[in-house]
Parts: structure tokens; C-alpha cells; sequence
């Protein structure tokens, strides 16, 4: 499968009915883009698995790093608990105000936000 070529896109996408970019993508409101990059990560991907699409991704949809699945805080406890004790680092940090987005994820106030929340979890967990 080449999802580059504009005939095998269309195969893939048979439903869409509406207009189509020149790579045969189809063409989605920008309102809908808008509203879709307000949204958590959790928010986005539930009902595309609920509908039994697991592997279908493309851009840079992010999560913060206290809202998810996830407890980090329970996680940090109980890698101390069972004597792990290997690096950490943040990846894919928050996009703050003002911030270029030209490559979201990566800016430096959001890395040193999720340092600090990062030290934060560390230094409760250690002082518990």
C-alpha cells in the first residue's frame, strides 16, 4: 500500500463523499480541524477505537502530562518500590503561549514546565 498515491487513498477512504485534496485525501471543515486540536489525546483517539482503528495516526496530536491514563506519580512510586532506578527525561512537552508551533512539542518554556512537573513528582514521591 502507498499512501502517496491518490488512487489508493481513495480506495481507502470509499464513504467520503465530499471534496478531496489533489492527493485524494479528503478535504475535512477547518472548523473540525480547529475543534480537533483543542482536544486531549484520549479525547481524539476513543472513539477511533472504539470503532477498532488502532494504528491510524498523522501529525502531532498531545497530551498534557497530567491528563490521561496514566498516574505518574503512582508509576515513579512503584519504580522506587521495585528498585528501578533508570534515567528520565520529558519528551513531547505542552506548547505554552507564545511559543513557535512550528515544530509543537518541543519549545523550551514547555520542556522546562514539564521539568518542573517532572521534579515535582520525583521530590513527592522521594519525600513520602
Amino acid at each position: 500500500m502507498h499512501f502517496n498515491d491518490r488512487e489508493e487513498i481513495i480506495k481507502l477512504t470509499p464513504q467520503w463523499k465530499g471534496e478531496r485534496l489533489p492527493d485524494g485525501r479528503p478535504k475535512v471543515d477547518e472548523k473540525y480541524l480547529k475543534a480537533l486540536k483543542t482536544l486531549t489525546l484520549e479525547e481524539v483517539w476513543k472513539p477511533i477505537f472504539v470503532k477498532g482503528y488502532e494504528s491510524q495516526f498523522e501529525g502531532r496530536l498531545h497530551t498534557s502530562h497530567d491528563n490521561g491514563d496514566l498516574d505518574m506519580a503512582h508509576l515513579i512510586r512503584l519504580y522506587k518500590r521495585l528498585g528501578i532506578d533508570v534515567p528520565v527525561r520529558v519528551d513531547h512537552v505542552p506548547t505554552l503561549k507564545g511559543e513557535d508551533t512550528q515544530v509543537a512539542g518541543y519549545a523550551a518554556l514547555g520542556r522546562l514546565f514539564a521539568i518542573g512537573y517532572l521534579k515535582g513528582i520525583l521530590d513527592a514521591v522521594e519525600r513520602r
